[in-house]
């Protein structure tokens, strides 16, 4: 079963999307923020990192460079940034993906 780390400082976009992908049969770990996901790399290995960009603390591109240290699971970010600049930004940056939130399940 593959297991999805959910980062984001939005408990509704956390729990919407942890009760839709446990229905369609992932294990979900979700986090309120990046220091505390990054914490729980040294014990977990997910297949897949969703991740927002911003966040209060660590925001999502510093983030995602401390993760790339850790794992090579693909990263996406999911995100209210949605200039075409933001995405370019995103993408360099070494994410796997850019989804712009609202979004579809």
């Amino acid at each position: 079963m593959a297991l999805l780390f959910l980062i984001d400082d939005d408990n509704d976009v956390l729990n919407m999307n942890k009760k839709y992908f446990e229905h369609e049969g992932y294990t979900v770990s979700i986090f309120k923020d990046a220091v505390s996901a990054i914490n729980d790399l040294a014990h977990y290995s997910p297949d897949c990192i969703v991740l927002d960009i911003m966040m209060p603390g660590m925001n999502g591109y510093s983030a995602l460079k401390k993760i790339q240290k850790i794992t090579h699971a693909p990263v996406i970010f999911l995100t209210g940034k949605d200039s075409e600049d933001d995405r370019v930004e995103g993408l360099t940056s070494g994410a796997d993906d850019y989804i712009i939130k609202p979004y579809s399940l």
